[in-house]
Parts: structure tokens; C-alpha cells; sequence
């Protein structure tokens, strides 16, 4: 995995956050992070 690719997991991970890097040589990279923003409360 590169540098940047494995500072950018890592950072998600930081935020408590999850962070998927799937990569097809010759079709690209997918990056995927779900960052928990909070529990929304309706009254």
C-alpha cells in the first residue's frame, strides 16, 4: 500500500472511523470512510 494511502487509514482509524482501500490493477482504486458523526436525539 503506499505512503499516502496507509496515512489516510490511519487517520480514519484516529477519528474512530473505518477506512477501505480496494484496489484492481488496470481498473483503479476505491476508497471508502464511514466517519461516525454523533447520535442525532428527536425530542
Amino acid at each position: 500500500m503506499e505512503k499516502g494511502l496507509s496515512i489516510m487509514k490511519k487517520r480514519a482509524e484516529d477519528m474512530k472511523a473505518t477506512c477501505s482501500i480496494e484496489s484492481v490493477s488496470g481498473e483503479g482504486t476505491n476508497i471508502s470512510c464511514f466517519i461516525p458523526l454523533g447520535i442525532i436525539r428527536l425530542n
